[in-house]
């Protein structure tokens, strides 16, 4: 389901950009298309020059807009954007093999948990680490993480070092733990539930 949102983004993106430039292009064809009408009105003495010179200015400048916005448009299209490896991301996703228990190891989160962030008491923002996971490379603890937020916030002119997932985490979806799930967990680990202090928590999904 992961994969197929991703990909689904994707195309949607594509498709967006597409339909934009399409419905640019076609306005600035109708602009061309009236700009040309007007000579003939002006030739065949239907309008007056200074009637035609004012609707030429005027449609003149909606034409030029539009060639600033598609070619704002195109530029957008053409930037380079962060890939995403479909393959891997596969693949990490099928070593998740076992959610049957009431909790998940510790050893799974380390590796596939990038962070989470504490909105406030009731919201809390998960980004997964899809990526590659090479023997021999170290992430960055939190509090290693937390200690070069700290530090960039103190120095404005501090270029940041940290993975723009860390610093702009792109929402996929969000969940919410209901009374009903709390209870049902405490209930499978032994532990009392205190349901009337319990409030619903929101978990937003990243990547």
């Amino acid at each position: 389901m992961a994969c197929k949102m991703l990909e689904e983004c994707s195309v949607q993106e594509q498709q967006q950009s597409s339909a934009l430039l399409e419905s640019l292009q076609n306005q600035l064809d109708r602009l061309h298309t009236k700009l040309a009408g007007l000579r003939g009105m002006c030739a065949m003495g239907d309008i007056t020059r200074e009637e035609f010179l004012h609707d030429k200015q005027s449609i003149q400048s909606e034409i030029e807009h539009l060639h600033a916005r598609i070619e704002d448009v195109s530029a957008l299209s053409l930037s380079p954007v962060p890939t995403l490896d479909m393959a891997q991301i596969k693949r990490t996703l099928d070593s998740w093999l076992d959610f049957s228990g009431p909790r998940i190891s510790e050893e799974l989160i380390e590796e596939f948990i990038l962070q989470v962030v504490l909105i406030n008491d009731n919201t809390f923002n998960w980004t997964l680490d899809l990526s590659s996971h090479e023997v021999g490379v170290r992430h960055l603890h939190p509090s290693e993480i937390a200690l070069l937020q700290y530090r960039e916030r103190q120095s404005s002119n501090m270029d940041t070092i940290l993975d723009r997932r860390i610093t702009d985490p792109q929402p996929l979806f969000t969940i919410t733990i209901t009374k009903e799930d709390a209870r049902a967990y405490c209930r499978s680990i032994g532990m009392k539930f205190f349901e009337k202090k319990w409030q619903d928590k929101t978990v937003i999904i990243s990547i």
